[in-house]
């Protein structure tokens, strides 16, 4: 029986996540992993029963590899990719797909030049209740989306030790380490045409804290008209993790704090449906977000994940498989291959940032001042 041979590249938390989750899976083979720190690549491979490679080139070039997973920091994905596409391995990369549009650009190019496969890991287009609420829109019976807001908010105390996840130049802030929220938008509602970002860092400044903004205000316009509004950051006393989205013909609250959505039509008939399918998984979910009150998850490297996640990735790593052996289309998560979709969410990240600067409306295709 065939099995696909990965590489991972970062063993943070993430980068140990999936090396447990491959190994448990049939039709993969672990083969090795690399981080910049060999040590926690050492410790990474003792663990999972695999070997460790010293420099990110010697990994790229083994023959006995077909695919790489890139779960580095989220302004060190380029030089990887890249480099893993033209010793031609197939790449699953994590979100966000990079912290700028040059280095998105050019990874979009480099793999199609070498015909492998790109996967961007936007783990949230695994989850049940997000899926259903896409087949909802797409069977048109609360007519079209009109406006949506969405809020991922909450309040970050005095660190003793502060994560590159808080530093704006490596994580790229709110906007891009927590771009699942951008990418769903463009999902449901479709391409962003332009956007206007207000915000800055009120509350978190000096010693003990990080230096990405604590507090972002979006309005997103799309290219059909409709509207959305995002709310970001770690500045909110009053913490909330929710999409709400106003239809024609009723509309859709989706509360992560609760891992359901609810849905209620123009008769006003309401139907409540949980985001996973379990009452273990939901309240895995329901348990984490008491704990990060919408901000960042800091998990260790080998620290077992929360059910939801570890479910996330598991589904989001089977489907990747299945398409390098065949067994599943990519037509089925097209949104997620290629990169194309990937790299609106990053001009539409980049295009806040500017926007916020200038203080003006940014058209996202161009990031033109308008």
């Amino acid at each position: 029986m065939k099995k696909i041979r990965y590489g991972i590249i970062g063993c943070g938390f993430f980068g140990s996540v999936h090396a447990q989750e491959i190994v448990k899976m049939k039709n993969s083979e672990l083969i090795s992993v690399y981080s910049r720190s060999g040590e926690s690549a050492k410790k990474l491979s003792q663990i999972v029963g695999c070997s460790y490679d010293l420099k990110l080139s010697n990994l790229v070039r083994r023959k006995d590899i077909d695919a790489i997973i890139v779960t580095s920091p989220n302004h060190l994905h380029r030089k990887p990719v890249t480099l893993a596409a033209k010793n031609k391995k197939h790449i699953l990369c994590e979100k966000p797909f990079s912290t700028s549009i040059s280095d998105a650009e050019e990874m979009i190019k480099v793999t199609k030049q070498n015909k492998v496969k790109l996967m961007v890991g936007h783990m949230m287009h695994f989850y049940p209740g997000m899926i259903k609420i896409k087949q909802i829109i797409q069977s048109k019976v609360l007519g079209r989306p009109l406006v949506a807001h969405v809020e991922r908010t909450g309040w970050e105390n005095k660190m003793k030790h502060v994560s590159w996840k808080k530093m704006q130049n490596k994580s790229g802030g709110h906007l891009f380490h927590h771009i699942h929220e951008i990418d769903l938008l463009s999902w449901y509602m479709g391409e962003v045409d332009s956007v206007y970002c207000a915000g800055g860092n009120l509350a978190h400044k000096g010693r003990g804290y990080g230096t990405e903004d604590d507090i972002l205000l979006l309005t997103l316009h799309f290219k059909n008209g409709t509207f959305a509004s995002m709310q970001y950051g770690s500045g909110f006393k009053l913490g909330e993790h929710f999409f709400k989205i106003n239809f024609e013909k009723g509309y859709i609250v989706l509360d992560n704090k609760k891992s359901n959505f609810i849905v209620v039509n123009e008769k006003n008939q309401s139907k409540i449906i949980p985001m996973f399918d379990g009452k273990k998984i939901n309240l895995s979910m329901k348990n984490l977000f008491k704990k990060t009150d919408g901000g960042v998850t800091f998990g260790k490297p080998g620290q077992a994940a929360e059910l939801f996640l570890a479910k996330a990735i598991r589904d989001e790593l089977k489907f990747f498989n299945n398409v390098l052996l065949n067994k599943s289309k990519i037509s089925e998560k097209k949104e997620l291959f290629g990169g194309n979709s990937a790299l609106h969410a990053v001009k539409i990240s980049s295009a806040c940032l500017l926007s916020k600067k200038v203080k003006s409306r940014v058209r996202v295709n161009d990031q033109k001042i308008l």
